[in-house]
């Protein structure tokens, strides 16, 4: 290059240089042919690089020197659609109610764009719900806030009914009262929390909690809260062998005694078993009467568990002195917590309060981290020092990435090794560090180079230098042969 610009003699661009080595011929084409195939046709660079046999990055060069002006955006990658104006969205997606992905088949685009176009007019997309229903064909039409209010505090609505005015379902209707600030109102019947029956069942009512604990009593084996045979909708309350057990709780509400009679239109229509218990009939003589049929499933030889009693003296050991939890308590004897704190109450032995808790909750978390970390230490010294793992291979072991085991093995205070010593112990080569004094015989009194230093040990050059390097011996200078000038005698 430094001769053939001192003789004057032009050189080849890269891309001459890469047509002559492929033994290709290309000519650069014409302003008129480039402004023809590129704004009169409408060709992008990659379908004129495949006619001529180049780049499409030539051919934006090219352009470039022609002072063509490139195209951008969506027009540089070919395609040709012309954005809508604003009353033409509008007609699409508010009269004609077309989705997003209507609109886009017809501009030719997609829908993300569509949807772009409508935010930066100010148009407001539809909901999911409404999207639904557009598809479908269905009109739907949000109601004002005062008809909301009007419905809901003072017609006392629930939501399903005016979900099935406006038809939208509950949950829509519930977003609509939180988005126009209406306030909620407590629930009509039901409990905000389940009840614990006998057995170990989590109830929804109390008459609900009555009958399990009945069934319980009696030793009759009983299922709760399950479909119903060939049915995914409807639920029985209790199910005992082919008897099903409904317990009807509520009067008055026109939804649930809606509900009530197609349930029971189900149970006639699939001729199933079913008793039905109504609250004025708990824990009368009809209630049992009801139920009588079912003693023929109880088990005689059961024999119901009954919770020993704990002394004060093991619940002032446990609770105060081992600074055991309610909880903790409760697992040792076998029973719940509640029943715990009732005993404690009973003793007089005062309650902790929730500093006192947290207190000893963290002492005991400090104590568990501690055991953890002791665990982890053994595990990962057994992997990665006595069975010389990779952490790479412990890291599929315990599902992680081998960053994160080496920060564990550092953490918990193994050595972690270096990149030399995982290969060498990866092609099973057992290596031995060269001593200071052994390193200077070679190197300094033998005048022997890296690379025969690396010979001996069984490491490469690279190895032998970082050594040196560490025992602070000063590397010696590479003797390079003295380069030959070059003479070149070009006879003009």
């Amino acid at each position: 290059m430094k001769y053939l610009k001192k003789l004057g003699i032009e050189i080849r661009t890269p891309r001459e240089a890469t047509f002559i080595q492929h033994k290709k011929e290309v000519r650069k084409p014409s302003y008129e042919k480039l402004y023809d195939w590129y704004i009169v046709q409408r060709k992008i660079p990659k379908e004129i690089g495949q006619i001529l046999g180049v780049s499409s990055s030539a051919i934006r060069t090219w352009l470039k020197e022609e002072n063509i002006p490139l195209r951008v955006g969506h027009e540089a990658r070919g395609y040709t659609f012309k954005k809508p104006a604003k009353q033409e969205l509008i007609n699409w997606y508010i009269k004609e109610r077309k989705s997003s992905f209507q609109i886009a088949e017809i501009v030719g685009v997609n829908a993300t764009t569509v949807r772009r176009w409508l935010r930066r007019e100010n148009i407001p997309i539809r909901t999911m719900v409404e999207a639904n229903f557009a598809r479908s064909g269905k009109l739907i039409e949000k109601p004002s806030r005062e008809q909301l209010k009007r419905w809901y505090i003072s017609e006392m609505k629930t939501t399903v009914e005016i979900g099935d005015i406006v038809g939208v379902p509950f949950t829509t209707i519930r977003n609509w009262l939180k988005e126009f600030k209406i306030p909620k109102r407590k629930s009509k019947y039901g409990m905000k929390y389940y009840l614990n029956c006998k057995d170990g069942h989590k109830v929804k009512s109390s008459y609900e909690r009555y009958v399990d604990n009945w069934l319980f009593d009696k030793g009759i084996p009983h299922e709760y809260n399950g479909l119903l045979p060939r049915s995914k909708k409807y639920k029985y309350d209790f199910k005992i062998d082919n008897w099903f057990i409904e317990i009807w709780g509520l009067k008055n509400i026109e939804l649930y005694d809606k509900k009530m009679i197609r349930k029971i239109q189900f149970y006639k229509i699939h001729n199933l078993k079913r008793i039905d218990i109504f609250p004025n009939e708990i824990g009368r003589r009809v209630f049992i009467d009801k139920l009588s049929p079912l003693l023929i499933f109880a088990n005689p030889n059961r024999k119901i568990y009954v919770p020993p009693r704990i002394s004060k003296e093991d619940l002032y050991r446990w609770y105060v002195l081992e600074e055991k939890s309610s909880p903790d308590i409760a697992k040792i004897v076998g029973i719940s917590k509640r029943l715990i704190l009732k005993w404690l109450k009973e003793e007089g032995i005062p309650r902790r309060n929730n500093r006192d808790s947290h207190l000893i909750y963290a002492k005991k978390m400090r104590v568990h981290s501690q055991q953890q970390l002791d665990r982890l230490r053994e595990k990962l010294y057994q992997w990665y020092v006595v069975e010389k793992k990779s952490a790479t291979k412990i890291g599929k072991i315990l599902g992680l990435t081998k960053s994160s085991i080496l920060d564990r093995l550092r953490k918990v205070g193994i050595k972690v090794r270096t990149p030399l010593e995982e290969a060498f112990i990866q092609y099973k080569k057992d290596i031995r560090v060269p001593s200071e004094s052994q390193l200077k015989i070679w190197y300094i009194d033998q005048r022997k180079s890296t690379h025969d230093i690396g010979k001996i040990v069984g490491v490469s050059s690279t190895t032998v230098r970082n050594w040196l390097r560490k025992a602070e011996i000063s590397l010696r200078k590479g003797n390079y042969k003295k380069k030959r000038s070059l003479k070149v005698n070009i006879s003009l």
